[in-house]
């Protein structure tokens, strides 16, 4: 094979707690993350030289901290191989914005050349390798509901799938994720994730009982435009709203596909708006 094209998935948070702060800088978390059909598209070709490109202005102004790239090089360092790869990316998850848009291009980047070129890497290097280039990027390995703890990189997937439709708004605001760490206060939660997974009854509507984003507090105070979505969402309909990761993007669930079909429409007015409904 010399040529593959492969899509590459968001992801949104379900909960993100934030409990503690490490001797390493880093803090530890719990958090379920889920895969959306919200993808970019990569296209990878064996060429006789290394290129990356990309239409997006900001991506390709400094490429050599692309997470992209730094996989590649990843892979380069622990294989001793040089990789000839022609990699084009179209970009169509908003950057910046909690959904794992550049995790999940590194990881797919590391997936794709192990088969292009045989590397015959196992699944726990390539999990290895991710968790050095990002904290969500082992997610992205195999895109699966997972519960995340430590920085993020250990996982325990489970079946599970959300019953609603998922409307997603992201306002283009670029929120820092160091930063958001700086701002926001960790705590233990009054119930862990940690309890629910553990009981391994995966009922939709319990789960929303125990899900908050740590992250809120801080960010909903710098960017109180962020907040106003959310309540807004939750105005059309939503049964449920919270901002994904360090956001800035906020996504609501309905159990009414016709309220989520017109709060998409209303949103995709002004904002960057996904809608996903379940089969």
């Amino acid at each position: 094979m010399r040529r593959a094209f492969m899509k590459s998935p968001a992801k949104i948070n379900l909960g993100l707690n934030i409990l503690r702060k490490r001797d390493d800088g880093f803090h530890d978390i719990e958090s379920i993350m889920y895969q959306l059909g919200l993808t970019d598209t990569l296209i990878f070709e064996k060429t006789d030289t290394f290129s990356f490109s990309t239409e997006n202005l900001e991506l390709s102004s400094d490429i050599s901290n692309n997470l992209i790239v730094r996989a590649v090089r990843k892979l380069e360092e622990i294989t001793g191989k040089h990789l000839d790869i022609k990699i084009t990316l179209e970009k169509n998850i908003p950057m910046g914005a909690g959904l794992g848009g550049g995790s999940s291009n590194a990881a797919i980047t590391l997936t794709a050349l192990n088969e292009l070129f045989g590397l015959d890497l196992t699944d726990a290097v390539l999990l290895r390798l991710a968790g050095h280039l990002g904290s969500d990027v082992p997610f992205f390995i195999k895109p699966a509901p997972a519960y995340a703890t430590s920085r993020g990189e250990v996982l325990k997937r489970f079946a599970f799938e959300l019953p609603y439709s998922i409307v997603l708004v992201n306002p283009g605001i670029h929120v820092s994720t160091p930063w958001a760490y700086k701002n926001v206060t960790p705590s233990m939660p009054e119930t862990p994730l940690r309890e629910w997974i553990e009981k391994g009854t995966f009922n939709a509507e319990e789960l929303l009982g125990y899900l908050k984003n740590d992250f809120e507090i801080p960010v909903f105070t710098a960017f109180p435009e962020i907040k106003t979505i959310k309540e807004k969402l939750l105005q059309s309909g939503a049964i449920f709203a919270l901002m994904s990761g360090s956001g800035s993007s906020v996504f609501a669930l309905f159990d009414d596909p016709q309220k989520a079909e017109d709060a998409f429409t209303k949103f995709n007015k002004n904002y960057f708006t996904y809608i996903e409904v379940p089969e």
